[in-house]
């Protein structure tokens, strides 16, 4: 147990968050009003068709058939960094399964494709911070989750072989790409994520909780 090191995920696994992004695209007109004072309404029709598309994908539409100029980071940047320093909240259990880790001398880190200033901002206002090594994202590492490198460096971070680095994680995309790099994956189930894991993971958990349980019975994963 002493050789493994794990690497976990922000959004959706650590914290309660996933609801909110899903919904970020559906107050953009919202926020964009409150900056520039122009009203963007949306019929049904466009409502469901920002529903099938990202964040992003979603602003440029808007823009795009409202001749308006909404801009991610200047109409939802304030909002993002809000929600993560005063309205996140952690998963069930969290804190114990981290406690339990740190009491068998796991290393521990967190792999995300927030923002790492946002990402490092919400862990120590939730109070975990110190579990952890250390925040590694797409800007230090360029493809993060979808590319395997992200996985070697945290790896050499943690001073593990990549075959004993345990990635917690709720996205089907890292998790694949972790487990071909030969990293062990904990599969943890978030009721807001849209692409369902179907058999990825080395281990299927609903909640930290059976996490918390899994390890205490096992020693590790």
């Amino acid at each position: 147990m002493g050789k493994q090191a794990f690497l976990f995920d922000m959004d959706g696994t650590l914290i309660d968050s996933m609801d909110y992004w899903n919904n970020l695209k559906h107050r953009v007109c919202d926020l964009y009003f409150k900056r520039t004072g122009v009203k963007i309404v949306l019929s049904e029709k466009e409502q469901q068709k920002i529903e099938m598309l990202s964040t992003k994908r979603a602003i440029r539409y808007i823009n795009e058939n409202h001749s308006a100029s909404v801009d991610f980071d200047l109409d939802c940047a304030v909002d993002i960094a809000r929600f993560y320093e005063t309205e996140c909240k952690l998963k069930p259990n969290v804190t114990y399964t981290l406690e339990l880790l740190k009491s068998k001398g796991a290393r521990m880190a967190v792999c995300t494709a927030t923002p790492k200033a946002l990402a490092e901002r919400a862990l120590k206002a939730l109070g975990i911070r110190d579990y952890f090594k250390f925040v590694i994202t797409p800007e230090q590492v360029k493809g993060g989750k979808f590319h395997k490198p992200i996985f070697y460096v945290s790896a050499f971070l943690l001073r593990c072989r990549i075959k004993n680095l345990v990635l917690i994680d709720d996205a089907p995309y890292a998790l694949s790409t972790a487990e071909r790099t030969g990293c062990k994956t904990v599969a943890m189930h978030d009721e807001y994520r849209k692409e369902k894991i179907t058999d990825e993971g080395t281990l299927q958990c609903e909640n930290f909780a059976e996490l918390y349980e899994y390890i205490k019975e096992n020693g590790g994963i």
